[in-house]
């Protein structure tokens, strides 16, 4: 069995099912063999056994060989950590050691070989299991797992940035999406998006997660540049970097303590205007986006509304690209790195585009604590009362004020619906809504509620026999201009 698991050649599905019936020392001591195949995780990790606390041990073993794995290959990568090849500033000497390295390991043989088989076996165990880091081990674990994931977005980054020739290597394709299906589950888990990649010290982190996804959507994507109005507050750090005089002493690198190399203080509103550049286009165009993207729709839109999420980026791109337009908004921006925007006055969320773009994105992004949550309320509340005292002056103010109330009733219950979200409130890229059908009886095995069920279904029989009333058709509600989005939930329009 030892040689049939350790060869390359062998059929993944049979081998899981042989080690299927032993017990977890004989699997972990079959799955510790250095000539191990890694397929087999895949195959392993999908033998669950039904809830958390009952795993079979072939899952336990394949869970802990994976981590083990990954683990190994994070703790190989070049020190100090970089942004890989950021291509918009010039690269510093950490930058250029880090790209080089990172770039020659790419080229192994080895890396060729196993890291597609890592991705597909890390993919499918986030997807299978809820991950939470409580323990101080499960904390480490998560930030292994955050840092494979931004290791895959760095491998598509490569791969698109490669030359011609690499366009017709065997097995691009698919290297491409279990990449990007495995960073898209990477910003799906809790324990590695919410917990590693949104501490205010590994910013560097995000900022490289951004730049890799926006060559993704330019270079493999094709997607044309877009003159996407911007707040002046960002593009006048971005286009005079040395004035950082107003950013904080961040120390020698970047105030991070996983040893990574800090970029420019500058990058991170760089970040979030190529961020929201990305994010538009997913909102606006998702038809182009999915004749582009085909197959790999689901996971783009999952890592940019998990890096949307991020609270470097997440409050700049809330806000409507049209609001800098309209050059009336003198905005103050706050946090270490100066990209904290405070949500749009009431005055600007007053108009019907603009407040539609909001609801949507706020929809799209949802919210990431309590605050965010009552921030948002109180705002749209804001616009509704303003919208219900103001004095109406004509037919078409009145027509306004109706559209603006109804979207802003839209936005609320939406809101509401957002707190019933499991497994995380708030969360729509990877959460559902909690529903209990009102129709349906629990019974439990107790003589009294059997006495209870039986006396509803006598009072319920003569009903039953009643012929059923033909249904209205319901009219056409006027929030239909308010659509909820959820882009990285589904791959519907």
């Amino acid at each position: 069995m030892r040689s049939k698991c350790c060869s390359q050649s062998s059929d993944a599905a049979v081998c899981a099912d042989l080690l299927c019936p032993l017990d977890y020392e004989d699997i972990e001591a079959v799955m510790q063999k250095k000539e191990f195949n890694l397929e087999i995780l895949v195959q392993g990790l999908a033998h669950t056994g039904g809830s958390a606390s009952d795993r079979t041990p072939l899952y336990q073993s394949s869970r802990n060989t994976l981590i083990t794995h990954v683990r190994a290959l994070v703790d190989s990568l070049p020190k100090p950590a970089a942004v890989f090849n950021p291509g918009f500033w010039p690269m510093s000497h950490a930058e250029s050691r880090y790209t080089h390295k990172l770039e020659a390991s790419f080229h192994s043989d080895e890396w060729r070989r196993s890291l597609p088989l890592l991705m597909d076996a890390y993919a499918t165990f986030l997807e299978e299991e809820e991950f939470s880091a409580e323990s101080p081990e499960e904390k480490t674990i998560a930030k292994d797992l955050a840092k494979f994931g931004l290791l895959c977005l760095e491998y598509v980054k490569w791969m698109v940035a490669s030359d011609s020739s690499t366009s017709s290597n065997e097995g691009r394709e698919q290297a491409l999406h279990l990449a990007l299906r495995a960073a898209a589950a990477t910003f799906r888990c809790q324990a590695a998006a919410a917990g590693w990649f949104a501490a205010q010290e590994n910013w560097p982190a995000a900022v490289s997660a951004c730049l890799c996804l926006h060559t993704v959507f330019r270079g493999l994507l094709r997607v044309p540049s877009s003159r996407l109005p911007a707040s002046p507050a960002l593009t006048d750090l971005v286009r005079s970097p040395t004035s950082g005089a107003q950013f904080p002493d961040l120390g020698e690198n970047g105030g991070c303590g996983l040893d990574f190399s800090s970029p420019p203080a500058h990058s991170a509103s760089l970040a979030c205007l190529k961020l929201a550049e990305i994010f538009d286009y997913v909102l606006s165009r998702p038809s182009d986006l999915a004749a582009r993207a085909k197959d790999l729709r689901g996971h783009l839109e999952g890592v940019t509304v998990g890096l949307c999420r991020m609270p470097l980026l997440s409050s700049y791109v809330r806000v409507p690209p049209e609001v800098w337009k309209l050059d009336c908004w003198r905005v103050e921006t706050s946090g270490p790195l100066r990209t904290v925007f405070p949500i749009p006055p009431v005055e600007l969320l007053q108009e019907e585009d603009l407040l539609r773009e909001y609801v949507a994105r706020a929809s799209a992004v949802g919210w990431l604590n309590r605050q965010q949550f009552e921030e948002l309320w109180v705002s749209l509340l804001g616009v509704f009362g303003v919208s219900s005292v103001e004095e109406v002056r004509g037919e078409e103010e009145a027509r306004a004020l109706a559209h603006c109330s109804s979207g802003v009733v839209h936005a609320l219950t939406g809101i509401i619906v957002q707190t019933m979200y499991l497994p995380v409130p708030g969360q729509p890229n990877i959460s559902t809504p909690l529903h209990h059908s009102r129709y349906i009886i629990v019974i439990s095995f107790n003589s009294r509620s059997l006495l209870i069920c039986l006396f509803l279904y006598i009072l319920s029989f003569p009903f039953q026999r009643l012929p059923q009333p033909v249904p209205a058709v319901p009219s056409r509600p006027a929030t239909d201009s308010y659509p909820e989005l959820h882009p990285a939930r589904n791959g519907k329009e």
